[in-house]
């Protein structure tokens, strides 16, 4: 059960095509989205920290990022952080289970 009840639908307006865009791409629009938008700037400012870290063009292979940010969910102990970067680890960035569950043997 939510601590935090999801922003009324009226706040989720200008996320629409954000949503949206998210829905056809993963499936679902992520349930900490609906309640991250009860502060809308909150709730950008995470989208383009999350683009700008996870998404942008850099030195680190998209799928080490997320496979960073699967061991780094885990070890802080927040399992829906965990389910999303596994989910992404393995669906789109195309990393076998057995990678993904070999993350923690890695030195």
């Amino acid at each position: 059960m939510a601590r935090i009840s999801p922003a009324p639908a009226d706040r989720l307006a200008e996320f629409a095509q954000e949503f949206e865009r998210t829905a056809k791409s993963r499936g679902y629009v992520p349930n900490s989205w609906y309640t991250l938008a009860r502060k809308p700037r909150v709730f950008r400012a995470l989208r383009e920290l999350r683009d700008a870290v996870m998404g942008d063009p850099g030195e680190v292979p998209p799928a080490l990022r997320f496979m960073v940010a699967e061991v780094v969910s885990n070890a802080a102990g927040c399992r829906y952080c965990t389910a999303h970067n596994a989910e992404s680890v393995v669906e789109r960035r195309r990393v076998s289970e057995d990678t993904l569950r070999a993350l923690w043997q890695f030195q």
